[in-house]
């Protein structure tokens, strides 16, 4: 069970421009928690081995666009993620995610992190 304030709210769409997994045909889920000063926005897939995982929504270094960027698969690394105290592995939806700008380098890079864990 999960017990939040009563400030807090949670919102789920489909997201449209995501697929759950890679090849699928059905959407990945867009998850935002409103409370405080930030929202936040995840990405809720499935990775190249099919294992669950949230992906941190936030605007890619190179063209702004609002891509899935690490994966946080355990309450430590949305910890880590949360206070940037280690490097987390890469969303497998951050090179290929079609919200990049056409002119973007980052989809044509190799990845330079392992995959979730």
């Amino acid at each position: 069970m999960l017990c939040l304030k009563r400030w807090v709210a949670i919102s789920c769409q489909a997201d449209e421009v995501h697929p759950v997994a890679e090849g699928a045909i059905c959407h990945a889920l867009r998850l935002r928690i409103s409370g405080g000063d930030s929202p936040r926005e995840f990405l809720a897939a499935y990775d190249e081995d099919r294992r669950f995982a949230l992906s941190p929504v936030a605007p890619c270094p190179h063209c702004a666009a609002q891509v899935p960027t690490v994966c946080v698969t355990s309450l430590a690394d949305y910890g880590d993620w949360l206070h940037n105290t280690r490097e987390l592995a890469e969303s497998p939806l951050y090179r290929t995610s079609p919200a990049h700008r056409d002119d973007c380098p980052i989809p044509h890079q190799l990845p330079g992190t392992l995959p979730c864990s």
